[in-house]
């Protein structure tokens, strides 16, 4: 494996790009394959005896979660959504695309009403922030989805190469304060290994209005409002969303009119 790439932070969407283009020249199929074999050895190790589930996003990340965990026989997932804070494209694509096994937690209660009363949870660029959006869309709806299913195990797409918390020393496992278990199986793997994955054994499926967008590589998917964009990048992606938002929220009116001027 030839690695091109750093964290988010410090690789431009332009690096990805190239990258992804390139992926055969950095990942061969023997190495993805080589890869997948030891992340399906190392789920069924550490899930056995346990009631378990994974999450799933639709991202990148969850895309490559996917397919070890589904080799591994494990086919019950958990997929979190507001859906009036997503780009409806994506959400086509997402239910379009569904694992098998897949269980919807809907949170209705993160809205437009909602976003216009907390609109310092819009395009935040503090790091304090993106954790408050983790915590009221995943973690709660992982939280509910654990409490309906009796699930006391949860695989998630967690890396260190975004900075994510994957587990202590090194390991990538750990337990929440209630005593659920998080394991992050893909925690170590790079960026163009999951590449690798998604090219070789899902035949280059993305949600390509996001990933094809200018940013979308370094912002990935999730709501709207949860990335650090403007309203111009937002209106890029899908000018239906300013337009809806700004019934609610004076900055999207202003947008609106700015360039309808």
């Amino acid at each position: 494996m030839k690695q091109v790439l750093g964290k988010k932070q410090t690789s431009s969407n332009e690096d990805f790009v190239k990258a992804w283009q390139n992926i055969e020249q950095l990942v061969s199929l023997e190495e993805a394959e080589r890869l997948v074999a030891s992340t399906v050895s190392d789920i069924r190790q550490k899930t056995a005896g346990h009631n378990v589930a994974y999450a799933w996003s639709g991202g990148k990340d969850s895309l490559a979660l996917q397919v070890v965990c589904e080799r591994a026989g494990i086919r019950r997932c958990v997929f979190c959504t507001a859906p009036e804070l997503e780009y409806p494209d994506f959400l086509r694509w997402a239910y379009r695309n569904q694992p098998q096994g897949m269980m919807t937690i809907t949170l209705d209660n993160l809205n437009l009403k909602w976003l216009s009363e907390h609109q310092d949870m819009l395009f935040p660029s503090e790091a304090k922030m993106s954790s408050k959006w983790m915590e009221k869309l995943q973690w709660a709806g992982q939280r509910e989805y654990c409490k309906r299913t009796g699930i006391n195990f949860l695989i998630l797409g967690r890396r260190s190469q975004d900075g994510n918390h994957v587990g202590r020393g090194g390991s990538n496992i750990y337990a929440t304060g209630v005593g659920q278990i998080r394991y992050n199986p893909i925690a170590h793997w790079k960026h163009e290994e999951v590449m690798a994955v998604i090219h070789y054994f899902l035949h280059d499926n993305l949600p390509w209005s996001l990933y094809g967008s200018t940013d979308g590589w370094t912002k990935g998917t999730g709501l709207w409002p949860e990335r650090e964009y403007s309203w111009a990048e937002v209106y890029e992606i899908d000018p239906s969303v300013v337009q809806t938002a700004a019934r609610h929220i004076s900055s999207a009116r202003e947008f609106l009119t700015s360039i309808n001027k």
